[in-house]
């Protein structure tokens, strides 16, 4: 029987089936690593492609296979593993950590890893840790392309090298150009989470880093699609796509939650295109997610 196909909507308004994660799981206890790998299983939309207890194993089968993610036990980092994951991590895969001591957690940034799990991890936890792998994923390919478009191959590229989540080149409006600290950054709009104003700097905020930028607020909302980004107060800007919820304060003010937890201040004079934005957005993204029909 053939798996549900979910569609999401896309930079040009079309329509793409959701990306399968693939997933290796390394770990030297056989129960830890079957109930992992379960419960990456039960997430409609990943897969486990293989297991092993054993390091080499590990570096070995993820050169052959190249999962998109790997969630790796803290007992099996020697020093030649870190590398091997380090190097992995920057071609694209996601490392995810994972522990039953909360005191292994700062090990993770050795490795590169993009999370952290302790164990034993709920599925929620396990979900969450999926979602973020996902955005990594779309924002390293959006990435890709955005060099690609400033280069000026685009036309040249070929498309087979892209992951399934990008069937054609995004929009280039959502291609924000700015300066910062380590050089041009090319940030595609679609990985951008909100930007917040920060004295005479701005801060870029993806789900995975915080970009400084000595650009306006005002030069980098010219280069956002306005069907996604909104003002929610002079010194703030959001991706709805990210949004989640609006909670109201004092005054009539609001703070909007975003998927990653952050949260950004809404004026009260803005309060109601928000509120509207928000019931928009998220009547929009229960549809995109309603599987079809095989």
């Amino acid at each position: 029987m053939s798996q549900p196909v979910a569609t999401v909507a896309r930079y040009q308004g079309s329509e793409t089936p959701a990306r399968v994660v693939r997933c290796y799981v390394a770990d030297p206890d056989f129960l830890a690593r079957h109930l992992l790998s379960d419960a990456i299983s039960r997430d409609t939309y990943a897969e486990v492609i293989g297991t092993t207890d054993d390091e080499r194993t590990m570096l070995r089968d993820i050169e052959e296979v190249r999962p998109d993610a790997v969630f790796v036990d803290a007992r099996m980092l020697s020093d030649v593993t870190r590398a091997g994951l380090r190097n992995h991590s920057a071609r694209g895969c996601c490392i995810i950590f994972v522990s039953a001591l909360a005191s292994d957690a700062s090990s993770a940034f050795t490795c590169d890893a993009i999370d952290f799990l302790l164990r034993p991890a709920s599925r929620a936890r396990v979900e969450n840790a999926l979602e973020r792998v996902r955005h990594r994923l779309e924002e390293h390919a959006l990435l890709n392309w955005a060099r690609v478009i400033v280069s000026g191959d685009a036309l040249r590229h070929d498309e087979r090298n892209q992951p399934e989540s990008l069937v054609r080149a995004p929009d280039t409006r959502e291609i924000v150009v700015v300066e910062s600290r380590g050089g041009t950054e090319y940030v595609p709009g679609a990985t951008i989470d909100a930007i917040v104003s920060a004295g005479y700097m701005a801060h870029i905020i993806t789900a995975s880093r915080v970009i400084e930028t000595s650009a306006s607020l005002y030069d980098i909302e010219a280069r956002l699609d306005p069907a996604y980004f909104i003002r929610t107060h002079r010194s703030s800007i959001v991706n709805m796509r990210r949004a989640r919820r609006l909670d109201m304060v004092s005054r009539g003010c609001g703070l909007l939650a975003l998927e990653s937890g952050r949260t950004v201040p809404v004026s009260r004079r803005r309060i109601s295109a928000v509120r509207l934005a928000l019931r928009e957005h998220h009547t929009l993204g229960t549809r995109a997610r309603q599987p079809t029909s095989a």
